[in-house]
């Protein structure tokens, strides 16, 4: 009989061993507005493409994300105790723990030097936030903003792994200039025929890095220019968007189209760039 209540025990157990973890996990920072939160959460969030997915989508602050990993903890416990043993709850545990103790030990260097790509998108999170909570008929109606987003997304995502390969090339570049003034040297001093001929042409390779290298730089700040005008346009569509969630959904309606035109016009311009900053991967690839 004793042996009927000892699937009981071992959940009791759990539950114990859960709480007890529980009250030690380090102290939530306190104090943060919504919209730093999404940004905190998304810069924690950065380095795991699962992670990542999850909390884009959802805008989610530091408590959402907490809640989800408690229901996974419970439910695991709860339905699945007889094939998950107790090691693997420390483990789930220790998801929240490190979400706590990052946040705690880096918010304050995360806020004060931010990263433009979390904060583009907290932007867009908060923009589909806004866009879920509006009546169904306006929901509808703004269908295409939604789509429009999306794109305005992709587009900047686009630029941004192209910028990362300028940089990258850059930086390569750089190293390569560094040697002018010591071959401009060698050259000089140098007496044998052949050996100045091979420094000569060694130059030469330098000298044509150093324009490849402007071309880059001009790429780069066109590059940053086309991604700043993506975040402004969305800031200003958030705007639009609160200003008419506040309004009857009459006007809501009527506004529709003046809200997602210059989003289209947008991205007729987005695609052009993209097209034309191709001629940043043949720069890098010479």
């Amino acid at each position: 009989m004793n042996s009927n209540f000892e699937p009981f025990r071992s959940i009791q157990s759990a539950v114990d061993a859960v709480k007890w973890l529980f009250n030690r996990l380090p102290p939530p920072v306190d104090g943060l507005d919504e919209a730093r939160q999404r940004r905190l959460v998304l810069r924690w969030a950065k380095n795991s493409a699962e992670e990542l997915r999850i909390v884009r989508r959802s805008a989610a602050l530091v408590e959402d994300v907490e809640r989800r990993y408690r229901e996974e903890i419970w439910t695991c416990l709860v339905f699945g105790w007889w094939v998950f043993p107790l090691f693997i709850l420390p483990s789930e545990i220790g998801k929240v723990v490190d979400l706590r103790r990052a946040i705690g030990e880096n918010h304050e260097t995360w806020l004060a030097d931010p990263d433009p790509l979390c904060d583009q998108w907290a932007l867009e999170a908060e923009i589909r936030r806004q866009l879920r909570e509006l009546p169904w008929s306006a929901r509808r109606k703004l269908g295409s903003v939604k789509r429009e987003l999306e794109r305005v997304s992709k587009h900047y995502e686009a630029f941004e792994k192209k910028r990362a390969v300028v940089e990258a090339a850059r930086q390569t570049m750089r190293a390569g200039s560094d040697r002018r003034a010591s071959l401009t040297s060698r050259i000089e001093s140098e007496t044998d025929a052949v050996t100045r001929a091979s420094l000569e042409r060694q130059l030469q390779a330098v000298e044509g890095q150093d324009a490849a290298l402007e071309r880059l730089e001009s790429w780069r700040r066109r590059i940053e220019a086309a991604q700043a005008e993506c975040t402004d346009a969305l800031r200003h569509l958030h705007a639009q968007i609160a200003v008419l969630a506040a309004g009857d959904a009459g006007t809501l309606l009527a506004a529709s189209e003046r809200v997602v035109s210059p989003l289209r016009d947008l991205n007729t311009h987005l695609s052009h760039a993209q097209e034309a900053s191709e001629e940043v991967l043949q720069l890098t690839r010479a």
